[in-house]
């Protein structure tokens, strides 16, 4: 339980960085970012302060820490809540955002690198859901480690964490690891176990350059730090890629592109190079245009081709150019109520969100009784964008669900899947992805039983999708 002056109200948003929450400070009335930590007890809270602050406000591109608090028997460490989306998320939504839109991300994210290093910090924990696009256009660099914590905030995320120590040299290589991830839509290194993907991480990447970002790239992820390129150089190459042609550079992801031809790589076992055309026209010096560059990606991040997926009828409704005020209006109170007994909300009953809502049983409830129900929003400034999302995350959920099949009749499109969780509870879900004009609504409905015989999950999913529909239109008239 939280003390008196930290109030977590949910989870900060899609792609947030670590364990940050959106919480209430009561001491000034704030919903802001907050991170809880336990630090060790002979930790000094005003060391851990001096640490969190030593950057202070003084950079465009870093969300400062702006108080550590002592609160019911943990330390919060509380920054800005900054409105828009983590890199994450937005890979995640998107896809691969080729070169140019990763290079432009990438500018502020080394600037804020660059000044924090010259002030002796290093950020020792990359990644990109600690890179935050914010709505008004920024990249913001948040989460930076505190080295009393260091075994809480150092070096949290395999694949993002260089093989080397933190320093700003290792601060490079994640910025390697997160340009890599934004411009070609999947991360330089995905393994089965953290153990492989560290193993990997100590090999380097097979990168056979043929412009200067994919270049830039190789040197970034090299595992000798000396290898690494000075920060103006890094300057360079991404503002000559930042500001070159974009209309042939592949915005899909990885697993989009064609597989022809595929040859083992010797170099890493397990894993396939693609061919692609090169990165980034014009910036290639001597190649000619469309010239192949090599990029090293595991096999098991490339999916086996789904079926077409159904055609829907098109719906009189939309685009949406807001959401309503609060995404758990979207649901009758006599629906919760049946589908989630004792059920408590996420956010508290007060707490607006236009983006998400959660219940779930009180834990008094009887374990075979206990309900969850999710649902949230994401809306694009088009039905273009939309559409994309739709389809990535369609592909993303056919990896990672039990069971996946498209249906009609609910939205423009939409699929429905299942999913069991295997810890000591079983959980059975079933969820709903369904795109309406410009706005994507997911939700998800589950039991603790393990099974569903007699369809009720199901029909639960399905009529609290319904209902959000419904309500969306209405919101849209």
């Amino acid at each position: 339980m939280s003390g008196a002056r930290i109030r977590p109200l949910g989870p900060f948003g899609p792609g947030a960085p670590g364990r940050t929450l959106l919480v209430l400070d009561h001491a000034t009335g704030m919903q802001v970012a907050g991170k809880r930590l336990t630090p060790p007890a002979d930790t000094p809270l005003e060391r851990i302060r001096q640490e969190a602050l030593a950057l202070g406000g003084g950079h465009p591109s870093i969300n400062p820490v702006f108080e550590v608090v002592a609160d019911g028997g943990a330390v919060w460490v509380l920054s800005q809540a900054v409105p828009g989306r983590s890199l994450r998320a937005e890979v995640h939504r998107r896809g691969a955002l080729g070169p140019a839109a990763a290079a432009s991300i990438g500018l502020p994210v080394l600037a804020a690198l660059t000044y924090a290093h010259e002030r002796g910090i290093v950020h020792g924990n990359l990644h990109p859901g600690n890179v935050l696009l914010a709505a008004d256009g920024r990249a913001w660099v948040t989460d930076f480690g505190i080295p009393s914590l260091a075994a809480e905030t150092f070096g949290r995320l395999p694949g993002f964490t260089a093989p080397d120590a933190p320093s700003p040299a290792a601060d490079l290589w994640s910025l390697g690891a997160v340009l890599y991830t934004a411009a070609m839509g999947t991360p330089p290194f995905v393994h089965a176990t953290p153990a492989a993907t560290a193993e990997a991480v100590r090999e380097g990447i097979a990168l056979e350059p043929a412009d200067p970002f994919t270049a830039l790239l190789r040197d970034l992820l090299a595992p000798d730090p000396a290898r690494r390129p000075h920060p103006a150089t890094i300057l360079t190459v991404l503002q000559n890629t930042a500001g070159a042609p974009t209309h042939d550079v592949p915005t899909r992801a990885i697993s989009d592109l064609p597989t022809d031809p595929v040859i083992t790589s010797p170099g890493r076992p397990g894993a396939r190079r693609v061919r692609l055309q090169s990165l980034v026209p014009g910036l290639a010096g001597a190649a000619v245009l469309g010239a192949a560059a090599a990029l090293l990606v595991p096999a098991d991040v490339l999916p086996r081709r789904e079926p077409q997926e159904a055609v829907t009828t098109e719906l009189a409704v939309g685009p949406f150019a807001t959401l309503p005020g609060n995404a758990c209006d979207l649901v009758p109170a006599d629906l919760v109520s049946e589908l989630v007994p004792e059920a408590r909300t996420n956010p508290p009953s007060g707490v607006q969100n236009t983006r998400m809502c959660g219940w779930y049983s009180d834990y008094q409830v009887r374990d075979n009784a206990r309900g969850r129900l999710s649902i949230n929003l994401e809306r694009d400034e088009s039905e273009r964008e939309a559409k994309r999302g739709f389809a990535y995350d369609r592909r993303l959920d056919a990896r990672l669900v039990d069971e996946i099949r498209d249906v009609t009749g609910l939205g423009h499109e939409a699929f429905t899947f299942t999913r069991v969780t295997r810890s000591a509870t079983r959980e059975y879900r079933v969820g709903y992805r369904v795109r309406l004009s410009n706005v994507v609504i997911t939700v998800e409905y589950g039991r603790s039983v393990g099974i569903d015989p007699d369809g009720s999950i199901a029909q639960g999913a399905e009529r609290v999708t319904r209902a959000v529909i419904d309500g969306l239109r209405r919101h849209a008239e």
